[in-house]
Order: structure tokens, then sequence, then C-alpha cells
């Protein structure tokens, strides 16, 4: 599987933009209470809902720093003309008993970005469109996704709140595989 992760780092990072609708965002000032906890950034808590939850096992790793850094680069090139709608990306290895098993991709949109009308299915329709196939939906077990099949493997996407998540993996069990268990650990 090690050239998977590199196929799908370059299938992910060319269309992870295809789906993220323009918002500008309002500028809204409200008080905090003297008292108030500070609220965790997108990044939190998309280490909190997905890279943090328990699934059985399943492990999250990080991805090579060359790989992670090259990643960045890609995603904010192509990203750049959206604006800050757009998220924060984040990529991760999964890894069953140890072994590799899909490459994950999540971003983190803003509320207003999140809330926009298909935003997921724009999402996994501009992966579908880069990967010259179709997206065919399927029931994630609580949420609803799309699965992508092509030459070089299966992406399975969904929209969970303001996550656009995003799995790779070298066949269409491994993908869905993967999938079930992230949603089915973070409902």
């Amino acid at each position: 599987m090690k050239r998977a992760p590199l196929a799908a780092l370059a299938l992910l990072l060319a269309l992870a933009a295809c789906g993220f609708p323009k918002v500008r965002p309002t500028p809204t000032q409200v008080a905090a209470p003297s008292n108030a906890q500070p609220t965790p950034t997108l990044e939190e808590l998309t280490a909190q809902h997905v890279f943090g939850v328990d699934m059985t096992g399943f492990a999250f790793t990080k991805l090579p720093g060359r790989l992670q850094r090259q990643a960045r680069r890609q995603y904010r090139a192509a990203t750049e003309s959206l604006g800050p709608g757009a998220g924060k990306l984040t990529l991760r290895a999964l890894t069953r008993s140890g072994d590799p098993f899909a490459v994950v991709l999540v971003v983190a949109l803003t509320a207003e970005s999140a809330a926009q009308p298909g935003v997921g299915t724009q999402f996994a329709d501009g992966l579908a469109q880069t990967a010259s196939a179709t997206a065919e939906d399927i029931d994630l077990g609580g949420l609803d996704g799309y699965v992508i099949e092509s030459e070089g493997g299966t992406v399975v996407a969904w929209q969970d709140q303001n996550l656009l998540v995003a799995t790779f993996a070298p066949d269409r069990a491994a993908g869905v595989t993967a999938a079930r268990a992230m949603v089915q650990a973070s409902v």
C-alpha cells in the first residue's frame, strides 16, 4: 500500500477544493461573558470529533512531514480563490491492527460555509468529476455519504456538521469500512 497514500494525496488534494461554496463571512461582535470558556478552534473541533474518537481496531497516525507539507501547499493553492470559507485541511493515515488501511482528509468549514445547501453533495461531485467517475449515494450508518470508484482506488466522502471528510482506500470494501467506522464512532 506504499503507493496508495501518494495516489490518495494526489487525488484528494486535487479534488478537495472542487465543492466549496464561496462565502463571505459576516462579522459579528458578541461580548463574551467574563467566565466564558475559550471557543475551540476549527482545528481543535476536527481533532476532537474525527481523530479523537475511539475506533476499535483502528488508529490514526500522522503522515510523514514531507507529505503533510506538500499536501498543505497544494491545498492552499487550490483553495486560495475561495476565501476563508474553505477551512482548514487535516490529513491522517488510518491504520487497522497496525497496518496501513486508508488516508483520511478532513476540511473544517466555517459555520457559514457548512450551512450552505448541498455543500456535501458539491464536495462529492467535485471529487467524482476530477476522478472521471460518478458519486454513488451510500448510507454510512447515520450520515449520507458518497462512494467514488476509480482506477486508483475508492473515495468515500460525507459531511458531518462543519466537516467535509473523505477517505481514500485501495478498494470499495476498505473505503466503506473506514468511513462507516469513523461515522459510527463520531455519532
